[in-house]
């Protein structure tokens, strides 16, 4: 989400004045903001006594006997330590990063307005139900409270965007709203459902190489991998039907004047499968890497509520975690709830589009960005027909007008469910907190005390007339339209199966006998096979095989690179060596591993060696390059690697006929992608084939939004560290194909592991720290730990814990004059 601003110089000026401040002026600076922890604050408006305890790393424990209190302490906890990231989210989602970054964030900006995620959620604000209303409306309060009295520590990013060039000294961050709160909701979907990233790839390959060509490229879900659910047919290729698809596309692109053109693990097991005889729950997001974490762990008590596990700084509640009764985890179900749709523009009047054989007026919105640097705003007009937002102004290159029709840009209630979760005692109350879930798609997995478990992916699934949302569709012809949504009770799930266990990992959910198209976005199924192999048919399972297989970095895909490798003789000394250590190999991708370096690196060769000479200028696209600023990656960069694998075990050369590339065989592109893999790895590391490390190349980086250039990186920035791992291994640790071995990438967030027979036995660990202050010694002190596979009580009830508390802060009620003041 911070990716707009990592190529930026901006930050570079403030950095400068900020080395230029004396030592003790820039220790002050650095240390000052710190937040207090310990003592009493006297506050107006609370019901009752507030207590925050926190413990060694850091993390709140907050107790309350009033419902506001409890999030008002909520509130003003995550504004203590996060509210620089709390103010970058908002502006995110709200399309006015431009306001401190300049132009820089334009492109970003311009995206956000148009696709109106603010616009959804003022309008969700407004139709929230009452009581949770009430708990949104007692977190702002807590942010604002210390947004207001405690100026002086306001995080030292602040003080630097107000020196940004040109300087604004006046600038200070707006109050927080409930608008706020929910427009992240809307940013995290859009990074969690990006299906319409992928109708573009598609499209363009279709515009190269014409629809029975397109087709064969489209990666099919292998039918020797996973599947959630259990049971019906094989599943059906996309390609089935894509040729047709892709036909009927070609006219409507001429038409318009164009032409022919997260990631991440959890699973359950019940008693039977357990030493204890209750459940165990895992799981762990997979999210870009940054500083701060994404994540903020939390624990809130209050009346009829005990709930722990990882929070969203600026959204009141815990997303993934337990409360006394049932624990519950999230992966990305990558079902297909977005469209891009063709639309005809009136071009005698911008406000009408062509439907059905008539010129239907549309919504226009002028939207007006105020930018740093420049006088006068930037204006966009954005046209909203009844698809969608059109879009395609914010998208570089793209002519065509594209209205984009998502679930998420349709007021939900997703604010409600997550605080139905947190208060849900059992499967019953679970699933009706699910049925507010509106967007992103996820896959939930269950556990209760009872010993229940669980599965459900709750989202608003569109029904469609036609087609099944591959590519973009005519929205002219009104043969295209959404006519309802599956029914919550008719969504994937499952309660106590027969399986004793239940596995997700963004891989495919259901067989095609499955009566919607719930899409053709699934990710391959390496991981999800490899759990189920880790939890094999055991009766004794516990915490520490939980977290053994949670730090697994086998490689399923790495393995088949090897046997590829065994294939070929080596032409030169340096050759030979490498492929003896790819044989050598064992499969676990560790940092230190060089065979596993080898294999990933030649597997990425290979997809080059194979689809660039075929797809030409469209290869960066296929393998993984994103559309936009907000949008800079698509599926197929993982997509493809199984594919790529398939096709080289059929060695049918005459494939390559087909595809137009007939001087190519399978022997060659291998050749190509061994000699292309040694000149890399002799370039970018050295020549001598036993010092080719895997963590020497997959480094991850934990960047802050302003540590982009010198002297701030050094301040800012953490790491990179050297990672074992890839995006196809358990213990994800990855960097995307299209642009390789960049020290930005993808892992594990937060890990959790809980047990249901003995809560206080739960772990969990995120990536950096607690706190977003950077004098704070909560800032990067996970980083070891959560490197090194080492996790923490998930709460601080637990004994060890509470002695070594890390602050005791009060906050008691006060008449409306009193309260503490900067």
């Amino acid at each position: 989400m911070t990716s707009w601003i990592r190529n930026a110089g901006a930050a570079a000026t403030a950095g400068a004045a900020l080395a230029g401040l004396g030592t003790i002026v820039a220790r002050r600076a650095v240390k000052g903001p710190l937040p207090d922890t310990t003592g009493t604050i006297r506050i107006p408006g609370l019901h009752g006594v507030v207590t925050i305890d926190r413990d060694a790393w850091g993390i709140p424990h907050i107790i309350a006997s009033h419902p506001h209190d409890l999030y008002f302490g909520n509130g003003f906890v995550h504004a203590q330590d996060r509210l620089w990231q709390m103010e970058i989210n908002r502006r995110v989602g709200s399309g006015t990063l431009s306001e401190l970054f300049g132009e820089l964030a334009l492109g970003a900006d311009r995206l956000m307005r148009h696709m109106g995620l603010r616009r959804v959620a003022e309008e969700e604000a407004r139709r929230l139900d009452p009581d949770s209303k009430a708990l949104y409306e007692a977190y702002c309060h807590g942010v604002n409270y210390y947004v207001s009295n405690f100026k002086r520590k306001w995080p030292l990013e602040f003080l630097i965007a107000k020196a940004l060039p040109p300087p604004n000294l006046g600038w200070r961050p707006a109050p927080w709203e409930l608008t706020d709160s929910l427009v992240f909701g809307k940013v995290m979907a859009l990074s969690l459902c990006a299906n319409w990233n992928s109708e573009l790839v598609r499209m363009a390959v279709l515009e190269r190489l014409g629809p029975t060509m397109a087709a064969a490229l489209e990666p099919a879900y292998a039918t020797d991998q996973p599947i959630v659910i259990p049971g019906g047919t094989v599943p059906r290729s996309l390609a089935t039907g894509l040729v047709d698809a892709y036909a009927e596309l070609e006219p409507f692109l001429a038409a318009t004047g164009a032409g022919t053109s997260g990631f991440s693990n959890n699973w359950v097991v019940d008693g039977t499968r357990t030493a204890s005889g209750k459940p165990l729950l895992a799981n762990d997001p997979h999210l870009s890497v940054q500083i701060p974490s994404i994540w903020y762990e939390i624990e809130l008590t209050g009346p009829g509520l005990d709930v722990v596990g990882a929070s969203l700084p600026g959204t009141p509640g815990v997303v993934i975690g337990h409360n006394e009764r049932i624990a519950w985890g999230v992966t990305a179900a990558l079902l297909d709830v977005q469209d891009l749709v063709l639309e005809q523009l009136n071009p005698e009047n911008k406000q009408q589009y062509l439907f059905e054989g008539t010129w239907r007026d549309g919504t226009l919105i002028r939207e007006e960005i105020v930018v740093r640097g420049r006088r006068a705003p930037i204006i966009e007009e954005v046209l909203i027909t009844h698809h969608g937002p059109v879009i395609s102004p914010a998208i570089e290159g793209e002519t065509r007008a594209l209205a984009l029709r998502w679930t998420a840009l349709t007021p939900g209630e997703l604010g409600t469910a997550v605080l139905g979760i947190n208060r849900a005692s059992n499967w019953d109350e679970f699933t009706e907190a699910l049925k507010h879930w509106d967007v992103p798609s996820q896959n939930f997995v269950y556990a209760d005390v009872d010993g229940n478990i669980g599965y459900y992916t709750p989202g608003a699934v569109p029904i469609r007339s036609k087609g099944n949302g591959a590519l973009p569709v005519p929205g002219w012809t009104g043969e295209y339209e959404w006519t309802g949504f599956v029914p919550f009770e008719e969504l994937p799930h499952a309660y106590n199966p027969a399986s004793h266990q239940v596995v997700t990992a963004n891989n495919r959910l259901v067989g095609s006998d499955y009566p919607y198209e719930l899409g053709n976005e699934w990710l391959p199924g390496y991981r999800a096979q490899r759990i189920a192999d880790m939890l094999g048919d055991r009766s004794d399972l516990t915490v520490e095989d939980f977290r053994r297989i949670q730090q697994d970095v086998y490689s399923i895909p790495g393995r088949e690179a090897g046997a590829l490798l065994s294939q070929l003789q080596g032409a030169t000394e340096q050759e030979r060596a490498a492929l003896a250590k790819a044989r050598e190999w064992d499969g676990y991708l560790t940092a230190d591993s060089v065979g596993g370096c080898i294999c990933l690196v030649f597997q990425h060769h290979l997809l080059r060696a194979v689809f660039g000479p075929i797809l030409g200028d469209v290869t960066e696209k296929y393998l993984g390059t994103g559309s936009s600023v907000l949008a800079p990656r698509n599926g197929f960069f993982t997509r493809a690697v199984p594919f790529v694998y398939d096709l080289a075990k059929k060695r049918d050369d005459a494939w390559f006929d087909r595809m137009g590339v007939p001087d190519i065989t399978w022997d060659s592109a291998l050749r190509t992608a061994l000699s292309n893999t040694i000149v890399f790895l002799s370039e970018r590391l050295d020549r001598d084939v036993s010092n080719w490390r895997w963590g020497r190349l997959n480094r991850l980086g934990f960047n802050h939004v302003l540590g982009i250039r010198p002297p701030l990186d050094r301040l800012f920035n953490r790491g990179p560290v050297e990672m074992g791992g890839d995006d196809n291994t358990i213990a994800a640790a990855f960097l995307p194909l299209y642009s390789p071995f960049d020290k930005n990438g993808w892992t594990a967030s937060y890990r959790q592991i809980v047990d249901l027979g003995k809560l206080e036995n739960s772990l969990s660990m995120h990536t950096t720290g607690q706190s977003g202050h950077v004098g704070s010694v909560h800032y990067d002190d996970m980083i070891p730990a959560w490197r090194e596979g080492r996790y923490h009580p998930m709460s601080l009830q637990v004994g060890d814990v509470r002695r070594e508390l890390g602050g005791h802060l009060v906050l008691e009620p006060a008449p409306a004059t009193d309260g503490r003041g900067s």
